[in-house]
């Protein structure tokens, strides 16, 4: 049994935003706090800014393909309450699913002829006269040709304009427009790369010749060492 995708809060209400917000927050304040530990090599401030952006980043990332995907799955399963295909059910026979879809593709045919206001006729024919190939044939050409207001007549006498007024802000959502537009930049923007990892790889370089030139010279001062000194 499929569960329904529930529906989606304000965008400002949000659980993914508001973990996104506190992200962004809480990683620069962590940098400044990094950067003006004076207790820390250049190495290790590097380093630990560099980590700290990595894990971040990915933490936004994550919040916001949640922030999307569960509105994604919210659109499909409305859009899904439109019937605009043959409407073949499990268990089909061959030779019936065939005659459905050759009365279906009959249909759309004719209503990719129409014009608007011939569609709206052929809808209210096909509601009137329990048609259903022809509903959901001139609904698929409807749909195909963006003619929102049919979709949207037809869904609010059907579906309840909720419906098709849900699914036209889930869309303005997911475009990065609308209300939501300003609550999603601030939640899930790019946080801003450090300077010092563009210098982490010279300065992990630089250690290490360090570290292998103090060992050479200890080695050195060893060997020159008298062996009655042990």
């Amino acid at each position: 049994m499929t569960t329904e995708p529930a529906a989606v809060p304000a965008a400002n209400a949000d659980q993914a935003v508001l973990d996104g917000i506190a992200v962004q927050d809480t990683y620069q304040a962590k940098v400044f706090d990094v950067r003006n530990d004076r207790s820390l090599s250049e190495l290790d401030r590097a380093e630990q800014l560099t980590a700290m952006y990595e894990q971040s980043s990915q933490v936004v990332q994550e919040l916001s393909a949640d922030f999307d995907s569960r509105r994604h799955a919210r659109l499909a399963h409305l859009e899904a309450q439109i019937p605009r295909d043959p409407g073949i059910t499990d268990g089909t026979s061959a030779a019936d699913r065939a005659v459905l879809l050759a009365a279906f593709r009959t249909a759309l045919e004719t209503a990719r002829q129409q014009n608007r206001d011939q569609r709206r006729q052929a809808l209210a024919e096909a509601e009137r006269y329990g048609d259903d190939m022809q509903r959901r044939a001139t609904l698929a050409a409807a749909w195909d040709d963006g003619q929102g207001d049919i979709i949207a007549e037809w869904a609010g006498e059907h579906l309840g304009p909720q419906v098709w007024q849900e699914m036209q802000a889930l869309r303005e959502s997911l475009s990065g427009a609308g209300p939501d537009r300003g609550w999603r930049f601030k939640a899930f923007r790019a946080l801003t790369r450090p300077a010092e990892a563009a210098n982490l790889d010279v300065l992990r370089q630089r250690a290490t010749r360090d570290a292998e030139l103090a060992a050479r010279e200890a080695r050195a001062a060893r060997l020159a060492r008298p062996a009655y000194l042990g």
